[in-house]
């Protein structure tokens, strides 16, 4: 069955890309505005990118929310938007995420390789895994911070904050 593969991307150039994109924000702080970002900014810089918040029926089991690059339409369950609203850390990286395939997937390769064939720079879930990573927990300001401190200040779970910890220590800042 073909499964979809995205653009090459390293790991340095979602980190670019999130950095250039905080760049024309002019934000540098360590607690990114997700909710207000998706709300506010998308739709003035994308007069067509519409979200909806819906139900969590209204959505297939185990999806917290989704963006669909055919409709421009970011569909958030309610509860995850309400847990982020309130800085719950798995909400807040979900709809990250989210972000980082509208910024990254505005087109899609189908392909004949089985998922275990797909490279993770091409697999567009690590893309957007590392996008969202970047967007809540900029690598280049937590190089000597503690995985708790990363936590407390990007408003992060655990595991996001020593998987980013971990990352920043091997690259050279």
């Amino acid at each position: 069955m073909p499964t979809t593969v995205a653009r090459p991307r390293s790991r340095a150039q979602i980190q670019e890309s999130v950095r250039f994109i905080k760049r024309q924000l002019h934000f540098t702080g360590l607690n990114f505005p997700i909710v207000g970002f998706i709300e506010n900014v998308l739709p003035q810089i994308d007069k067509d990118f519409q979200y909806e918040y819906c139900d969590k029926n209204d959505l297939p089991p185990n999806v917290y929310a989704y963006y669909s690059p055919v409709e421009n339409l970011m569909k958030i369950r309610e509860d995850v938007y309400i847990g982020a609203s309130n800085d719950n850390p798995r909400d807040r990286f979900t709809l990250a995420h989210e972000v980082g395939h509208y910024f990254l997937h505005n087109e899609v390769i189908l392909t004949r390789k089985s998922r275990s064939q797909i490279l993770a720079y091409e697999n567009p879930e690590w893309q957007a895994n590392v996008f969202a990573g970047e967007l809540l927990i900029p690598s280049m300001q937590i190089v000597d911070m503690s995985i708790s401190e990363i936590m407390k200040e990007c408003v992060v779970s655990y595991s996001a904050a020593e998987i980013a910890h971990n990352n920043a220590k091997k690259s050279n800042y």
